[in-house]
């Protein structure tokens, strides 16, 4: 039976999908746009807007679930691959999920985490280099609100020319959602140095790291850096 929860540690599992229904839950709290179900120990669905996270386990009723996320409609979902076939969804965008399992750390204290980021020029970096963004005012809402309210975090050397941050934090784990190098000091090391500095501030943290990538881009960077491929999302 799929029932409504409000309490982000009522979401069990660990994993990408898991870490970012709970990290919105603790970043928005009790808002009119964003509702969280549970259907048992390890399902859950989170309505963001119009756009749903799925997070799915061996004890997943899929014929429930489809037939629950068609009565309350979404526009996309953010979910693993098999969960999105055995929905028959229109595959249109995904990639490569990845965590961290052999950290070795050797440029772990050349950036530095920013407390107050300058959002513009992050924003113009990532577009420069082609990340899929929304406009830059969505962009500034939702990414400064989970900065404030510690469920994402930057680091930099402080000239922006080397960025990594992540989307989504809770107390279990953290997904990184960009590496991004401005192109005149790419294939320097500046990219491991703000990824494995992002990383040991959260390994202090005591969190499992995740980072999800398109397909066919960086896998011999991350692997290099102690990331390895655990699944597929949509």
């Amino acid at each position: 039976m799929i029932r409504l929860i409000k309490d982000a540690d009522d979401v069990l599992g660990n994993n990408v999908f898991a870490c970012k229904i709970r990290s919105n839950m603790l970043s928005y709290g009790e808002c009119p746009f964003m509702f969280t179900w549970a259907q048992n120990s390890d399902t859950y669905i989170q309505k963001f807007s119009n756009s749903l996270t799925i997070s799915t386990g061996e004890n997943t009723d899929y014929e429930e679930l489809k037939s629950f996320i068609n009565t309350i409609g979404f526009d996309t979902v953010f979910t693993d691959m098999t969960t999105a076939e055995k929905f028959g969804l229109n595959i249109i965008d995904g990639g490569t999920i990845m965590k961290l399992k052999d950290f070795v750390p050797t440029y772990f204290d050349t950036h530095t985490q920013i407390v107050y980021p300058e959002y513009k020029i992050i924003y113009k970096l990532l577009k420069m280099l082609e990340f899929p963004l929304p406009n830059y005012d969505m962009f500034l809402t939702d990414f400064s609100h989970r900065v404030r309210h510690n469920s994402a975090r930057v680091v930099s050397d402080n000239t922006y020319t080397s960025v990594a941050f992540t989307a989504w934090e809770d107390k279990h784990s953290a997904v990184i959602s960009a590496v991004a190098v401005t192109p005149q000091i790419r294939h320097t090391g500046q990219g491991s140095k703000v990824l494995q500095s992002l990383c040991h501030l959260l390994l202090k943290d005591k969190r499992d790291i995740y980072l999800y990538r398109r397909l066919d881009t960086l896998e011999e960077f991350y692997n290099k850096n102690g990331f390895y491929n655990v699944g597929l999302y949509v």
